[in-house]
């Protein structure tokens, strides 16, 4: 007569045995092949479980991979736009320089030419001054002439009237 008993699991379970004690042989084959059964399924699980963690792993490597790729992608064009700044940071720098510089070279050009014009025109004023002065010089000089002209012939028509009046009164 074969014992049934009860596991766990609430299904009947086969710890039986024969009359004389001795394990029936269906039973234990049912028992082994439950177990293989079982142990299969077993290291089947592991083979998942370390596919999946190889998988994991290998994804967790890969976004660390691509992460690490991207912040030497962004360090390397931060380290670009910062030169690119520089540079344009100094050719503004020196292209102020040179607009200075030629402000200040057309400055001084301009002040040089604006000098010589002074200059020029002083000069220009001092010979108007002097022409001017030779001018009036030349029309007093002219003046006193025709002034002393002018009083020899009065004399001279005094004179001749005089001389006609003395030759009408002689005669």
């Amino acid at each position: 007569m074969a014992t049934v008993m009860r596991g766990a699991d609430g299904h009947d379970s086969a710890a039986a045995s024969d009359l004389d004690g001795r394990p029936d042989v269906r039973m234990v084959s049912d028992l082994r092949a439950q177990n293989l059964q079982l142990q299969a399924t077993i290291a089947q699980l592991r083979q998942d479980l370390e596919r999946h963690e190889a998988a994991s792993l290998a994804a967790v490597q890969r976004a660390r991979a691509d992460a690490s790729d991207e912040v030497a992608q962004m360090r390397a064009t931060v380290h670009a736009m910062r030169e690119e700044m520089e540079r344009r940071e100094i050719e503004a720098e020196a292209a102020g320089q040179v607009a200075r510089a030629t402000g200040a070279a057309e400055a001084a050009q301009l002040r040089d030419a604006i000098g010589q014009l002074r200059g020029e025109l002083e000069r220009v004023r001092a010979e108007a001054e002097r022409a001017m002065v030779r001018a009036e010089s030349q029309f007093a000089a002219e003046r006193a002439t025709l002034q002393q002209q002018v009083q020899a012939l009065r004399t001279q028509i005094d004179d001749r009237t005089v001389l006609a009046a003395a030759a009408g009164a002689r005669a």
